[in-house]
Order: C-alpha cells, then structure tokens, then sequence
C-alpha cells in the first residue's frame, strides 16, 4: 500500500505536468494565429494605402497635364483687347471673314468667333490667327487646314523666297482648350507668349 502510494503522486505530477504543456502548446498556437492574422492585415492596410497612393498620383498628374494645354473660357473680343495693344500687330492689315475663307479656308460661320491680321504685302508672310471652336471636336480639322495654309505658302515661295520661307519654317500652330493659334513671322514667339499669358 505504501508502495503504490508513492507511485501514485508520481503519476498524478506527471499527468498533471502533461497537461500544462498540452495549455501551453495550444496558447502558443492561438498566438501565432494572431500574429498572422495581424501581418495580413498589416499587409492588406499596406497594399490599399499603396493603391490610393498612386490612384492620387495619377489625378496629380492628369490635372496638370489638362492645365498645362488648357485655356479658360474667354471671349474672342477680349483676346483681341490684349493682342491689339501690340503695336506690332496692329501695324498689319486686319482681315474680315472672307479673308479667313480665301486664305485659309474655312468658314467663320462654323466657328465662335476670330482674330485675323496679315501683312498687306502679298511677298511678306507675317499674320496672326485666332480662332475660338465651338466644341473641341472642331480643333484637329482646324489645326489641318492651317497646317495645309502654312504649307500652301511655303510652296508659293519655295525657289525665290528664302526670307519668308524661313519664317514659315518657324510657324507656330497651338491648340489649347477651345482655342487654335496661327502666328507667322519674327514676332510669332511674342504673340504666342502674350496670347498664352492671356488665356491660362
């Protein structure tokens, strides 16, 4: 009887210590449970903070790229309030809605409004155009035909007029919110400068 009885507490430590590993296994398991848990959630956090990042980076950048060829919704008499006070400008010949269908083609009625000098001499090239569309639908047929009018006069002086066919080597043609731009001569860079200031 004695003998069993020591066994028995013997038996009965280690059943017991048995049992607190088997807690401690399975403690040890809920907290790994957790702790992956936690990482994915880390990542997942990680991963929507990264795709609102670049959602942001991407309405940055689209943002300036409409600014940067965009235009504010002015008339075209106020355009041709600031451009007139070149006297430089004004030194050429301001041309009518016929001018704009014999020259370059198209009609005035099709469009909302224009600005038109050109010099009166037909051996000189310096001219300005400005034109207002209707809907921006407008601007690449229009950036055609003065792309076409710039063309036309190159040939006219191809062989003689090495002057002006270098001007309109230079020619600037601009298409910016509901506007095209045309400017031909040594005053083209400044008109554009000017004209741009104005509408941005």
């Amino acid at each position: 009887m004695e003998t069993r009885k020591r066994r028995n507490p013997r038996t009965g430590a280690k059943l017991r210590h048995e049992g607190a590993s088997g807690s401690e296994a399975r403690s040890g398991t809920r907290a790994n449970s957790r702790a992956a848990a936690g990482l994915e959630l880390n990542q997942d956090l990680v991963m929507r903070i990264v795709k609102v990042g670049l959602v942001l980076l991407l309405l940055i950048y689209l943002i300036v790229i409409y600014r940067g060829d965009g235009a504010r919704d002015c008339s075209i008499e106020e355009i041709t309030a600031e451009m007139e006070q070149d006297s430089d400008l004004t030194a050429l010949q301001k041309k009518s809605g016929i001018d704009l269908k014999r020259y370059i083609g198209i009609d005035e009625a099709s469009y909302d409004g224009f600005l038109f000098y050109k010099a009166e001499s037909p051996m000189a090239v310096e001219e300005l155009l400005i034109v207002k569309v209707k809907e921006q639908s407008q601007l690449s047929d229009l950036q055609e035909s003065l792309e076409e009018h710039v063309e036309n006069q190159k040939k006219s002086f191809e062989g003689y007029g090495a002057e002006q066919t270098a001007l309109l080597n230079e020619a600037i043609i601009d298409t910016r919110g509901n506007f095209a731009f045309l400017a031909v001569g040594e005053k083209a860079d400044a008109w554009k400068t000017r004209y741009v200031d104005f509408i941005k």
